[in-house]
């Protein structure tokens, strides 16, 4: 199962940062089970889950526009 590179990098952090799912869980508000779900089911995170998790860790999420291929 392929994983979003979002998903990657952002336990990629949480490894770096030595943090376990357990106590990320815990300051994240996204439960254990939610994030079993997107890694091991490959059930997609919401958007402010997504947020909440790259909040803690440092980082925010940023969208912008693609630029044209020409």
């Amino acid at each position: 199962m392929k994983l979003h590179p979002v998903l990657l990098e952002m336990e990629k952090i949480r490894k770096d940062k030595t943090l376990t799912r357990l106590y990320f869980s815990i300051k994240t508000g996204v439960s254990v089970n939610t994030m079993a779900s997107w890694y091991n089911k490959g059930q997609s995170p919401g958007l402010y889950n997504i947020a909440s998790c790259l909040d803690y860790l440092g980082y925010e999420l940023c969208i912008k526009k693609k630029e044209k291929k020409k």
